[in-house]
């Protein structure tokens, strides 16, 4: 129960405080039987404080703040307070959902979060988002110290983020999810996540996919997660601008790009990652965004990409072009041994191709190949005039 308390001061003033000045913290199950009734009875400023245990049911999923500033958090580890969302596609639960506006005042931490299953409540009614944790309507928690393990949805089996929501999400283990679109954590709608210091591992459907989204991922390890087309550890799709910095990502497949996929007008920011053991049967499986800026004015006189030896699997290559200029040689070359088609020119699929050129001409707007290449190979970019 919350007590008025009053102190005489100097003077004889008499000064009555709310004790909603004073934080309180709640006690689950103590206090309150279920993790949604301490969030419901606390007031901004205050913690909830959940003791080891496994919750489920009703109260112990879907867990709403409804905007509060509340730190909700466990007396111990994520390996002894467990939320089992006990979710499924006949009954979907996830097991937490932020929706108000909720800011980094608003905490989860130290919790398993596991077994959720999306709803569907996203903008694209037909799929199923956020298995474990979703956040919209510009709502942007800190999501610290968890392991979010187990949890599926067609987006985001993990985390999903949508609606310019923000969160800060650090120091969790997430793996082990599994979504069509981003199986360990996905940002869409204009969501600028901060993603630091997590592991991302053994997630279905990649660690980290961005559409409309440019979060910063930093100082993650980013391993073991594969994707059946794009981007096994990171895909950035339709103008999405990360920031990818300090991360170590390795042990990723994919179709295409086992590492790292930038496609859609996706100009990710990509320095001092470890990027290595990646796969992709059908593409380079480092990471794969070759895009060479020519200028919007003046005569760009020539543009050349060399492949050297053999490359992996494809390489798209998107070519901004000058939309007023006119560009009188764009050379795309392949050297060594090259098989399969250039923008359907047909080479030997058994023969060495000692070159093959595409000349682009006069070309305004965007241009685009893709070049199917052999299985093995390094890439280098030789100069852009």
């Amino acid at each position: 129960m919350r007590k008025a308390v009053t102190l005489l001061i100097a003077f004889g003033a008499v000064v009555s405080l709310s004790a909603a000045s004073f934080a309180t913290i709640i006690h689950v199950p103590a206090d309150q039987p279920t993790i949604q009734a301490g969030i419901d009875s606390a007031q901004n400023g205050d913690t909830v404080l959940v003791a080891p245990g496994t919750y489920t049911g009703n109260g112990n999923r879907d867990i709403d703040f409804g905007g509060k500033g509340v730190v909700l958090k466990s007396e111990n580890d994520p390996d002894s307070t467990i939320i089992d969302c006990e979710g499924s596609a006949s009954e979907p639960h996830r097991g937490f959902y932020f929706h108000s506006g909720e800011d980094s005042s608003t905490v989860v931490e130290g919790f398993t979060i596991r077994n959720g299953y999306g709803l569907t409540d996203s903008p694209f009614p037909s799929e199923s988002v956020g298995g474990g944790i979703k956040c919209d309507s510009s709502s942007s928690p800190k999501i610290i110290n968890n392991t979010i393990s187990g949890n599926s949805g067609s987006a985001g089996g993990g985390i999903y983020c949508d609606l310019q929501s923000s969160p800060t999400i650090s120091n969790n283990t997430i793996a082990g999810n599994s979504a069509d679109w981003g199986g360990g954590i996905s940002c869409r709608g204009y969501s600028n996540a901060t993603i630091s210091n997590n592991t991302i591992s053994g997630n279905s459907g990649g660690g980290i996919f961005c559409w409309y989204s440019s979060p910063t991922i930093r100082n993650n390890t980013i391993t073991g997660n594969s994707a059946v087309f794009y981007g096994g550890g990171i895909y950035c799709y339709y103008f999405s601008s990360p920031t990818i910095s300090n991360n170590t990502i390795s042990g990723n497949s994919a179709d295409r790009a086992g590492g790292i996929y930038c496609s859609g007008y996706s100009n990710a920011t990509i320095s001092n990652n470890t990027i290595s053991g990646n796969s992709a049967p059908c593409m380079a499986a480092g990471f794969l965004a070759t895009t060479i800026p020519i200028p919007r004015s003046a005569t760009t006189p020539s543009a050349i990409i060399q492949l050297t030896a053999t490359a992996a699997g494809f390489l798209a290559v998107v070519i901004p072009m000058p939309l007023s200029a006119t560009t009188p040689s764009v050379e795309i070359q392949l050297t060594k041994a090259a098989a399969g088609f250039i923008v359907g020119l047909p080479i030997p699929r058994s023969a060495t191709t000692p070159s093959a050129k595409i000349q682009l001409g006069t070309a305004a707007g965007l241009v685009a190949h893709t070049i199917p290449i052999p299985q093995s190979a390094t890439l280098s970019l030789l100069s852009v005039a």
